[in-house]
């Protein structure tokens, strides 16, 4: 659904023919990745609590590995939502593009990761 979502997008940005509704579709989209991701990383919190529990060093440390990586997404996903929703406001919709591509592209990594 994602990409779908991401060529109609670019091409909408490419003829600069962005609707409203488009626009919408993206923020909706972008808060949906960005809530998903703090899910993820909760249930990575927990999933890192129980294996300290079970001192099970090996899955430890795969579980720490994970959670720096997605921790470092999130880092990312909070930036460039904060500049898509101010490249919106002012009409920078190119810009907004880029920004919207890195959030769903971050919030595939964390998918692969969780």
């Amino acid at each position: 659904m994602f990409s779908s979502l991401i060529t109609l997008c670019s091409l909408m940005f490419a003829q600069g023919d962005l609707s409203i509704s488009a626009v919408e579709d993206q923020k909706n989209a972008a808060a949906n990745a960005l809530s998903e991701i703090n899910e993820t990383q909760r249930s990575v919190q927990k999933q890192l609590e129980d294996a300290l529990k079970d001192s099970d060093p090996e899955r430890i440390q795969c579980i720490r590995n994970a959670k720096q990586s997605i921790d470092q997404l999130q880092f990312i996903v909070v930036d460039a939502n904060e500049k898509f929703l101010s490249n919106i406001a002012t009409g920078e919709y190119e810009r907004s593009g880029v920004d919207f591509r890195q959030i769903i592209v971050s919030q595939s990594a964390v998918r692969q990761l969780a």
